[in-house]
């Protein structure tokens, strides 16, 4: 990593700059993480890439073709081959998959449409690269894709190829639905983009430290505006939702395991345990040990 990468703090989950896909192993995903300006030179490479923002902004600067600005919600779809050059503004967090040509080739049964947009895809001259706007589920579902693939290629056991195949050619037909998707409904609204890739970020990590203040960051936003228009679009407040969603967890262990209540609140999120204590009863109107036995009891009736 050259001494501009290691300033920027730029963290990858898997080394995607330093090898190249291949027809036997044709993924390669990770996260790019940077935390000061970054300008990366002109590069290129055979694979076809997927760039989800989730936070931050960056502009790509394309061979041959007008720059292409980014923001969470956004994709970039770049052909193999294309040359392109990055600057972003941090805090910056990118999800990136890379996909072998060749895996598009093993996919049988595609609609016309979507066999149609491969072969146009894999062609010598094929399309220029694109921004699509995503749904926040099309979005998410591209971030939990690269988190599998992430985890299976640290794993390395027999069915580590196999199962990159199959992440694989996930990604390919993803791109090229995503090719062929009219805009989102979200597009002629910037922040509420910002704000339902913040969501989508909350659904994954809700278990991290986490403050209004660094979430409307994440956003691009003011806190107090980002927290009036978080809860005008999900339809309650920002930590409101982040409690929510580590209580169900919560809940979900007491139920399914023996855990000790002292490690399960550390799991969903709860560095104090009293914390959690006084949380769990305030919502539940039971402790967590009271509903362990209620769920259990009403188990085995």
């Amino acid at each position: 990593m050259n001494d501009v990468a290691k300033r920027a703090g730029f963290v990858w989950s898997v080394g995607i700059m330093r090898s190249l896909t291949s027809p036997k192993e044709p993924l390669l995903a990770g996260f790019s993480h940077r935390h000061e300006v970054f300008v990366e030179e002109m590069t290129r490479h055979p694979e076809h890439e997927m760039n989800a923002v989730q936070a931050g902004e960056a502009l790509y600067h394309l061979e041959g073709a007008p720059d292409i600005p980014l923001r969470p919600g956004d994709l970039l779809l770049i052909p193999g081959g294309a040359g392109h050059a990055i600057e972003v503004h941090p805090p910056f967090h990118m999800a990136v998959i890379h996909f072998h040509p060749s895996i598009l080739e093993t996919i049988g049964d595609l609609p016309k449409m979507l066999l149609d947009a491969a072969r146009a895809l894999n062609a010598p001259d094929g399309p220029p690269a694109c921004r699509k706007v995503l749904a926040p589920q099309i979005h998410e579902r591209l971030v939990w894709l690269t988190e599998d693939a992430v985890m299976e290629r640290s794993r390395r056991d027999p069915g580590t190829e196999a199962m990159l195949r199959v992440f694989a050619a996930q990604a390919a037909v993803l791109a090229l639905r995503i090719m062929l998707s009219p805009p989102s409904e979200t597009e002629s609204d910037e922040n509420s983009r910002r704000i339902r890739s913040v969501q989508s970020w909350i659904d994954r990590r809700f278990m991290e430290p986490c403050s209004i203040d660094w979430l409307a960051g994440l956003a691009n936003l003011a806190p107090t505006y980002f927290a009036a228009r978080f809860r005008e679009l999900v339809g309650v407040p920002p930590m409101t939702y982040v409690r929510e969603l580590r209580l169900r967890q919560a809940c979900d262990l007491l139920e399914r395991t023996g855990d000790p209540v002292k490690m399960i609140a550390w799991s969903v999120g709860y560095s104090d345990v009293s914390h959690f204590h006084h949380a769990f009863k305030r919502a539940m109107r039971m402790t967590p040990s009271e509903y362990r036995r209620s769920r259990h009891h009403k188990k085995y009736q």
